[in-house]
């Protein structure tokens, strides 16, 4: 139960623009943070704005860092390209709605109750 909280404290505080390591990223990043970023950007519109809003920044953010960065720092540009990457994954998903995958492989009945915001 605390590292649900935790991931979800964590999301939020990316949200706010309060995360700048690699490593807070990492945890927006991770699956569990995904679907719950894919579920409630599908139901909420300005949620789903506020996400990509998000993203932008820190894919803004990780090319400042890159940029800044000597050349002689492969293993670290390697890394933080593959962090852009995985944003820009993120996005598209989001973008294409892919929780309507997940949506698919439910029951009618389970579909329904789905989203907890309808009632």
């Amino acid at each position: 139960m605390s590292s649900i909280v935790y991931m979800i404290v964590t999301f939020a505080m990316c949200l706010y623009g309060k995360m700048s390591k690699l490593e807070d990223i990492d945890q927006y990043l991770s699956k569990e943070n995904q679907e719950y970023v894919l579920k409630n950007c599908y139901y909420d519109h300005s949620f789903k704005k506020n996400t990509l809003q998000e993203i932008e920044i820190m894919i803004y953010r990780i090319n400042a860092q890159l940029m800044d960065l000597n050349d002689d720092r492969l293993i670290i540009r390697a890394e933080l390209s593959s962090k852009i990457d995985s944003l820009k994954a993120l996005k598209h998903k989001i973008l294409v709605d892919s929780y309507n995958e997940k949506l698919a492989e439910l029951s009618p009945d389970q579909r329904a109750l789905d989203d907890w915001d309808r009632f």
